[in-house]
């Protein structure tokens, strides 16, 4: 295993490792199956080496890795110490052995080797040069290897009826991406960065999540709220007391039978290195 090198602060507008847990699974109850099923089309098999890249705390590399099996191998990475510690801890879980996960920028990792697959799902999103990452992630792969990337378009989020709350929100993430220089709207560019990478024979699907019934899935932009108060603040984009309102309207309307969500469109783009 790669001795972990030093990273750069994260600029991640949410919390992290154990207290980001909850969110998180959640988030891959809603979008596992389909980033998995996403994989699998692109050509994600038993014998791979594979490459996660912002890998959190795990879940999408632990679904690699019983996806390539006790003969292939999986490297996943991320800039957070927190997410890594949980991800090693969410393997273990799960009984998991064939993973090397690693504290490492999405741009540093020539000296990993080379790989049959490399991924990221919500990950280009939070970077300021995102191009950058997916150039790096591009050159990790054998010739024919596959790159496969998932992203939303954030502003893509519907709801019947329609929410105010949920409106705020979504205006409050995209002030704080213009502020800090990322690009929540990147998923509907994803397709024209792998031809600008050369890619060969790429194809694009994308996959939106609807949610009706009451469930814990359903209090996900609560939590996404909550976790981001104390960005929003900082950048003064919203006030403490806007901010809670917020949080208690999408925590209603979470409760509610009668309402319904879409979350973001993710646009689901894949390609192979001619």
């Amino acid at each position: 295993m790669c001795k972990d090198k030093q990273v750069k602060d994260s600029s991640y507008v949410l919390t992290e490792g154990r207290e980001a847990k909850a969110r998180l699974d959640l988030l891959h109850q809603l979008c596992g199956d389909s980033t998995l099923s996403f994989y699998r089309k692109a050509g994600l098999k038993a014998g791979m080496r594979a490459l996660d890249v912002g890998c959190g705390i795990g879940n999408t590399s632990i679904d690699i890795a019983r996806v390539v099996g006790s003969e292939g191998q999986v490297a996943a990475i991320d800039i957070s110490e927190k997410q890594i510690e949980e991800a090693r801890l969410n393997a273990e879980a799960h009984q998991i052995s064939n993973i090397s996960f690693l504290v490492r920028d999405a741009g540093d990792i020539a000296d990993l080797g080379k790989f049959d697959f490399v991924c990221s799902r919500f990950l280009l999103i939070h970077l300021k040069e995102p191009m950058s990452a997916l150039k790096a992630m591009y050159d990790a792969l054998l010739k024919g290897g596959v790159l496969a990337c998932e992203e939303p378009h954030w502003s893509d989020f519907f709801s019947t009826p329609p929410s105010e709350a949920i409106r705020s929100l979504i205006q409050w993430q995209l002030s704080y991406c213009e502020q800090v220089g990322i690009n929540f709207e990147l998923g509907k560019e994803l397709c024209g960065m792998l031809e600008a990478l050369k890619c060969c024979s790429i194809v694009e699907t994308t996959f939106q999540p609807v949610i009706r019934e009451p469930s814990p899935m359903k209090r996900m932009l609560a939590m996404f709220a909550t976790e981001a108060a104390g960005k929003y603040e900082r950048y003064r984009i919203a006030t403490r007391e806007e901010i809670n309102t917020v949080v208690q309207q999408l925590e209603s309307y979470a409760c509610d039978p009668e309402t319904c969500f879409g979350a973001s469109k993710q646009h689901q783009v894949y390609g192979l290195r001619c």
